[in-house]
């Protein structure tokens, strides 16, 4: 599950006489990242206790459970056990989870239909509190459960058509994108520059395919005047170029892209270049970063034709906190389909040798390759391909493809 995904978080007060419902908050955060105060009247909490006086309030640590003693007590059993709230005494200890005061002004005892209302308190989280194991907030809509173990390998949702494929999985490598080949119809129609047409019951591979050759032959038509555009019977499917790049910083969630509904990541295997680098990034990793990014406690937009390549998977929007909090790191990168060249005369004559002869080592060259992505300069190369006209068609056909995958695993 992408850990910077936004959900519906609420929080819930609840008296521990009667359950009622006390207070009970709700925002769209990612998970975890939420600590809001929270305020309840004191009449509410104590159920049936009208007559509680003016606001001189304070609990006792959970952690002392004979000083804290049962409802009947207001759970502070033990005169000076208290730890926080309206207290003059230097607290006997340390390091609560909260902290309880009074909300500034009126006190005193207030009918509001049939209920007392006196004594606004607020309830704050500290830094501890946030990072306690058993204080993690629970969404109230989190669509499928999270899973347990290693990111695994991912196969597409097969067309109609497609004959059954043999795993491809080998547990002693890494976890990687994976994909089915199924048969291409003769009769596909042509992908459109402003986005894939696939349909259901289509490999978006060729979608994809198509995509990439148009952005190749408009920046480099000498080698595509007949030519072949390959994956490997293999993964990787995608390479990440580590590209430098500004994102953009919001509160806003709907400003990012979320189509991942799935429960599901994809692990981008290969990746090179250096570029921008956020969070806590390992030092076997530092290979890809020339530039950090500074703290933030926001969401990080990457520009609309990048993704981040995170250690938790890919992703369309990034949560700072999130980042904070966690061991994750990203990568911003330029996701490219891991396409095969070869020239027409050379794929003929593979073609046609004999499946007994022992064939030799071929030395392909790759899309990112023949488009200058992987050179030294591969900066100029990114800005040909960012302003080719097809690109955005490709781009669509990586978004539609990505989606797919996370969606339908």
């Amino acid at each position: 599950t992408n850990p910077h995904q936004p959900m519906n978080l609420s929080w819930i007060i609840l008296s521990a006489t009667t359950a009622e419902v006390i207070n009970s908050p709700s925002a769209i955060y990612p998970k975890n990242t939420w600590w809001p105060d929270l305020e309840f009247y004191l009449c509410l909490l104590a159920a049936g206790s009208w007559d509680i006086g003016d606001c001189l309030v304070g609990h006792c640590p959970l952690h002392v459970p004979w000083a804290v003693g049962g409802a009947d007590k207001f759970y502070c059993a033990v005169w000076g056990c208290k730890s926080t709230g309206t207290i003059d005494w230097e607290p006997p200890t340390r390091g609560d989870l909260i902290t309880l005061s009074c909300v500034p002004g009126p006190a005193g005892l207030i009918l509001t239909g049939r209920r007392f209302l006196c004594n606004p308190v607020r309830l704050k989280f500290s830094t501890k509190g946030k990072r306690f194991p058993r204080l993690k907030v629970q969404p109230i809509q989190t669509g499928p459960s999270q899973g347990i173990g290693p990111t695994p390998v991912l196969v597409p949702r097969e067309p109609t058509r497609a004959p059954p494929e043999p795993s491809l999985t080998n547990t002693n490598n890494p976890p990687q994108i994976n994909f089915t080949e199924p048969d291409v119809k003769d009769d596909q129609p042509d992908v459109k520059d402003d986005q894939p047409d696939v349909k259901d019951d289509q490999d978006p591979l060729f979608g994809m395919t198509v995509s990439a050759y148009r952005v190749l032959d408009s920046t480099r038509p000498d080698p595509t005047d007949g030519c072949w555009l390959c994956y490997d019977i293999k993964p990787p499917y995608y390479e990440g170029i580590a590209v430098p790049g500004n994102y953009i910083q919001t509160k806003d969630h709907r400003a990012c892209c979320w189509q991942q509904r799935g429960d599901v990541r994809l692990t981008l295997r290969r990746v090179t270049g250096q570029g921008l680098c956020v969070g806590d990034v390992p030092q076997a990793y530092w290979h890809f970063c020339n530039t950090d990014s500074v703290e933030t406690t926001e969401y990080l937009i990457p520009p609309q034709e990048n993704w981040w390549a995170c250690s938790t998977g890919l992703a369309p929007c990034i949560h700072g906190q999130v980042l904070k909090d966690s061991e994750d790191f990203c990568v911003l990168v330029l996701l490219v389909p891991r396409l095969f060249y070869h020239s027409n005369d050379d794929f003929l004559q593979r073609l046609g040798d004999s499946h007994r002869v022992k064939r030799e080592p071929v030395t392909t060259l790759t899309l990112t390759v023949l488009l200058g992505l992987r050179a030294a300069r591969a900066a100029t190369g990114i800005s040909l391909v960012l302003q080719n006209q097809h690109y955005s068609s490709l781009r669509a056909a990586i978004d539609f493809n990505v989606e797919r995958l996370e969606s339908s695993v």
